[in-house]
């Protein structure tokens, strides 16, 4: 009987997608999600395009090189954004529901003010601190780019935070028209660039490759003020700026709410981007080229696999023994998929890096380590859609800082252990760390589950 509760239940919740009710809060929900998963295959198509584009069009040189600022910028972005778009979503939110636009704008004013001051800072800091990242600790000619980048590390920054306001407001679905007119504007503006020096015999050099990030920048403030202006039209009542201030007490609040997200979010921005940060560091700038082509590979293939975005309304919904069932089912589901992907990867590796160029054939092995990942990668995701769902993001806040930590260690002593034999060898080294590290956050998510059920 209550197999047949929870299935009615599931199947209820997929109708209403199927036939667009989203009335109520199960249907906002699982319009939400719906668009979200639509919003994350979008990015994930468009960057392996654009990812792709790039790797053909330079050598694998300056491709690492681009890599290596990107990276760096990334991280940089890390100390800009400190959890201001979740702190937006959460002291926002609930008054844009109930209409109280007038509370909503004085917490919107202060972190919109909060954000423009640290992105503008940060930016600031990244090019005083250009010189000595190139000369002092990469060792390579990437100064003119990173001092470049600083704006688009502004426009990169401002943007991207003006989506937690639309989530705020509900309009998932102006982020996915935003994230096409993105890919699609930097990918033509890329091209442009490619077809003039390509017209006029020109080599995009390491001095040079600021072009790419002047033209990226471009793309952002683009974005950022296509958002401005669906704001004015479609929210008039939503004011950035204005004049009327929080409460002492009130601000207090936020800075708190602020500090206590800032590590977890500085611990994913470092996860995701301390291998290319590292390898950057003892390795020549190929080998970054090579081993973030693999890894874009893997991380395109395995945005196959949304079900997390999808199924969080559901566990949502559901409690006890039917959000058990509900998530083994869904587990299940998707290992069988992924390990699918994992088996395709492993055979159709040359081939998978041959669409990005014959001098990434040399990746094959550190693709075929890299497709490990097929599992991990989404089984992460589903767990922490359970635990937050089941109220308890902080496992997945505690884990993430713990496999962050993991993650730098390992890097660090499989990169310099293996550097004695190859540079190649020390890039194995560094995709070896990255999948052990993954497994462990996977593992430890699997056991906090368990220790639930039994408690």
């Amino acid at each position: 009987m209550e197999f047949v509760k929870q299935v009615k239940e599931v199947r209820g919740l997929f109708g209403k997608l199927k036939r667009r009710d989203f009335s109520g809060n199960s249907g906002q929900a699982i319009k939400n999600s719906f668009y979200s998963t639509l919003l994350t295959i979008v990015n994930r198509i468009g960057s392996l395009i654009f990812a792709l584009f790039l790797a053909r069009w330079l050598t694998p040189e300056i491709y690492g090189n681009y890599g290596i600022i990107l990276s760096t910028v990334l991280l940089f972005e890390g100390f800009s954004s400190l959890g201001l778009g979740s702190a937006l979503i959460k002291y926002t939110s609930s008054f844009l529901n109930k209409k109280n636009y007038s509370k909503a704008n004085l917490y919107l004013n202060y972190i919109y003010r909060f954000k423009i001051s640290l992105s503008l800072f940060i930016s600031f800091l990244l090019i005083i601190s250009a010189k000595f990242i190139a000369e002092n600790y990469y060792h390579k000619p990437l100064f003119y780019g990173l001092v470049i980048s600083s704006v688009y590390l502004f426009f990169l920054s401002v943007s991207t935070f003006l989506d937690s306001l639309f989530q705020a407001l509900n309009d998932f679905k102006f982020l996915v028209y935003k994230e096409f007119f993105f890919q699609s504007i930097r990918f033509l503006l890329i091209f442009i660039l490619a077809s003039f020096f390509a017209k006029n015999m020109l080599l995009l050099s390491f001095d040079n490759i600021f072009w790419i990030f002047i033209l990226l920048g471009f793309s952002y403030f683009l974005t950022y003020i296509l958002s401005i202006f669906i704001l004015k039209k479609n929210y008039s009542q939503v004011k950035l700026l204005n004049n009327i201030f929080l409460k002492k007490e009130e601000r207090k609040e936020v800075n708190l709410f602020i500090l206590s997200i800032s590590i977890a979010s500085l611990s994913g921005t470092l996860f995701a981007h301390v291998d290319t940060l590292m390898i950057g560091r003892f390795l020549f700038s190929e080998f970054v080229a090579y081993y973030n082509v693999a890894f874009t590979i893997v991380a395109s293939l395995s945005a196959l696999i949304t079900f997390s975005l999808v199924l969080f309304p559901i566990f949502s919904r559901l409690e006890g023994k039917r959000l058990e069932k509900g998530f083994s089912k869904s587990a299940r589901l998707t290992f069988c998929i992924s390990l699918l992907l994992l088996i395709f990867c492993l055979i159709f590796s040359p081939f998978l890096l041959w669409i990005f160029g014959k001098e990434y054939l040399v990746a094959t092995n550190l693709l075929r380590i890299f497709s490990l990942l097929m599992v991990s990668f989404p089984m992460i995701a589903l767990y922490s859609s359970y635990f937050v769902s089941r109220g308890k993001p902080a496992v997945v806040t505690k884990f993430l800082i713990i496999s962050t930590i993991v993650n730098i260690v390992l890097n660090y002593i499989l990169i310099t252990s293996f550097l004695q034999y190859s540079q190649m060898y020390a890039t194995m080294g560094a995709v070896i760390a990255t999948v052990i590290s993954r497994y462990f956050y996977l593992a430890v998510l699997i056991l906090e589950r368990r220790k639930l059920l039994k408690g």
